[in-house]
């Protein structure tokens, strides 16, 4: 789900810029130091769980994950029929109803 992948990338480059401060820094050492559930370390903590890596800072772990979730992202599309269909269609440059090829390729069909 593209949207995972952008929430995802949001959190982890919104902790690596509080990690980047002195102040947010101490600040987010401290709440580590009293887990409450559900907060935004938690979060982190449960976005980077995935990684295997052991002897990574956490900071580290955060830039793999973007690192990884930009290139599933990209891989999924590239593996996407209606996104190859639009690329085709600006690849064309005609702009001849290209709109309506659009719509066509991005509607819903409802049953």
């Amino acid at each position: 789900m593209p949207t995972d992948y952008i929430i995802k990338n949001i959190k982890v480059d919104f902790f690596n810029r509080l990690i980047e401060n002195e102040l947010t820094k101490k600040m987010m050492i401290e709440l580590a130091k009293q887990p409450i559930p559900n907060d935004f370390i938690s979060k982190i903590l449960d976005i980077t769980r995935e990684l295997e890596e052991e002897n990574m800072s956490l900071q580290d772990k955060c830039k793999l994950v973007k690192l990884n979730n930009i290139t599933e992202y990209r891989s999924n599309q590239k593996n996407d029929v209606k996104v190859q269909k639009l690329g085709d269609i600006y690849k064309t440059g005609s702009k001849d109803n290209i709109s309506g090829l659009i719509f066509q390729i991005c509607r819903f069909d409802v049953a």
